[in-house]
């Protein structure tokens, strides 16, 4: 167990706040090694963080690479019987610190404070633990059968690579995580250097680091390394990125410029769903939104960029299958097949979760867009019903289901599938991305209509009746909106910028994808 004790109170480990870790002149992290039946004996390394701007993370690294050694003294009061601390059979640890194998009984290991270190600056840095629930069986279950939210997404606008670091302490098999907390400070102290490149090697598969000897206890007073992983997360959080690290970041649309792969929105307003009596239930009530400039991808996010976030370790690997619970076990095999994979690099990657996409977003330094960001990007502020203006689909605007889906769907499904328009698109599933230029938005984003389905940040939840500026959906939900119509979607109405469709987050399917966004 790591605690943290800020000046002025050396007796109450805490959860420090964002401005206590800003305006700390020391940080004490006490390593308590608990044995049954022992007084806890603390090991404290303390490391002087200076606050003044002129601190680099380069200095704060050097500050806690030359730390002096730990001071071990007995912490048990003269005179006094050492307290019982735990009872025989029990689990010993804080439930939102313990790694799954820790919940299973087994052994712990370097990899197991891997782990908990990880809990530990997710907490820091998102303000909440990984896996938060109302009961300790909750929590367990949790841990055991769900991976940790990604910190990018818990924590919008912090610096991706350092997300990936703790995502990677986070992993439920201990083997894909850092061998120790060594291995985690040299990550970190990597990433202090302040080169794009230097973390790549400490976040590389798991396979790349020599796992560490297994153990058959936990040690009494081991070496300070998770402290001092601990320390340099401090420096690389506060000092590096120079801000509150859960505070999205404004980015350069604010200015106008947009890296080149994406579309400046500028600032305007929408009146955001459908008129009475046009479109769905969920488009109503039509409403004001005002939104501050931002930027879009131009077009969807394709096979080849998301293999490279994989291949950097910051992305889970596309399974290459569908989920959907409508699915039969056939109909799984058969959607399967059109999981898009390396031989179509230009084509957009599908068959992802919600997480992966955020995931993947946070670590371009992005997030997945607002419906409200999407829905302008698609209209503007005229109130258009398809991203190209008025007129219907047709197979020069988008690729959604024509006369050659049709034919395939006959061919491989034995499935009656309706064309949506005459003419052939020339694909019979997706497009490669940009391959519709008739059908950019007045904006010119790509794509907005046809291919795949794209994920946005929101949770599916009805419309409000008042005026917005820069909505984020409701703050809870069991469903993520998806926008966009996708290449198998029936019926032309899908296509319309209002449309919407609400998925369980953990969804995969052949015709869902996503785009990022950045800025608000």
């Amino acid at each position: 167990t790591t605690a943290i004790t800020l000046p002025g109170d050396p007796t109450n480990p805490v959860a420090p706040s964002l401005d206590d870790l800003r305006n700390a002149q020391t940080l004490k992290l006490a390593d308590l090694a608990l044995d049954r039946g022992r007084a806890p004996a603390a090991a404290t390394t303390e490391v002087t963080a200076a606050a003044a701007p002129a601190a680099t993370p380069a200095t704060m690294t050097e500050a806690i690479r030359d730390a002096p050694p730990a001071a071990t003294r007995d912490a048990t009061p003269a005179g006094l019987s050492p307290p019982q601390i735990t009872r025989t059979g029990a689990l010993m640890g804080t439930p939102a610190y313990m790694p799954p194998e820790t919940w299973r009984g087994e052994p712990a290991t370097p990899r197991s404070d891997v782990y908990s270190l990880g809990a530990l600056l997710h907490e820091l840095a998102a303000g909440v633990s990984p896996h938060r629930a109302d009961s300790e069986h909750a929590v367990r279950s949790a841990v055991l059968d769900t991976d940790a939210p990604p910190l990018a997404v818990a924590a919008p606008g912090i610096d991706p690579r350092f997300a990936a670091i703790v995502d990677r302490c986070l992993r439920r098999d201990p083997e894909a995580r850092f061998a120790s907390g060594d291995a985690v400070r040299l990550a970190l102290e990597a990433l202090g250097t302040g080169e794009p490149t230097a973390p790549a090697a400490p976040i590389a598969p798991a396979a790349s680091v020599a796992p560490a000897p297994r153990r058959r206890t936990r040690p009494r007073a081991g070496p300070a390394g998770a402290a001092i992983a601990v320390l340099g997360v401090a420096a690389v959080m506060y000092r590096l990125l120079g801000r509150d690290p859960a505070a999205p970041s404004a980015g350069p649309a604010a200015s106008g410029h947009c890296p080149d792969d994406m579309v400046a929105i500028p600032a305007g307003r929408l009146e955001m769903g459908s008129p009475d009596g046009t479109g769905d239930a969920d488009e109503h009530p039509q409403h004001a939104v005002t939104l501050s400039a931002f930027c879009i991808d131009r077009t969807e996010v394709t096979v080849a960029a998301y293999a490279a976030c994989a291949a950097a370790g910051a992305c889970s690997p596309s399974p290459g299958t569908v989920n959907w619970s409508a699915y039969s076990s056939q109909e799984v095999a058969r959607y399967s097949r059109w999981c898009n994979r390396s031989d179509r690099p230009d084509h957009p990657i599908n068959c992802v979760d919600w997480e992966q996409a955020a995931a993947y977003c946070a670590w371009r330094g992005r997030q997945l867009p607002t419906e409200a960001q999407w829905e302008y990007a698609a209209r503007g502020d005229d109130g258009r019903t398809y991203p190209w203006g008025n007129d219907p689909p047709s197979a020069r605007l988008l690729d959604l289901c024509g006369p050659e889906c049709e034919a395939m769907a006959r061919r491989d499904l034995h499935e009656d599938w309706k064309a949506i328009y005459d003419g052939d698109d020339g694909w019979e599933t997706t497009a490669p991305v940009g391959r519709y230029p008739g059908g950019a938005s007045r904006f010119g984003v790509l794509d907005l209509a046809g291919n795949v389905w794209e994920w946005t940040a929101d949770w599916y939840g009805p419309y409000p009746a008042a005026a917005q500026t820069d909505p984020h959906g409701p703050a809870t939900g069991t469903s993520r909106v998806s926008r966009g119509a996708g290449w198998a979607s029936r019926g032309a109405s899908k296509a319309r910028a209002a449309d919407r469709n609400w998925l369980d987050p953990t969804i995969r399917d052949c015709d869902l994808g996503f785009r990022c966004a950045q800025g608000n």
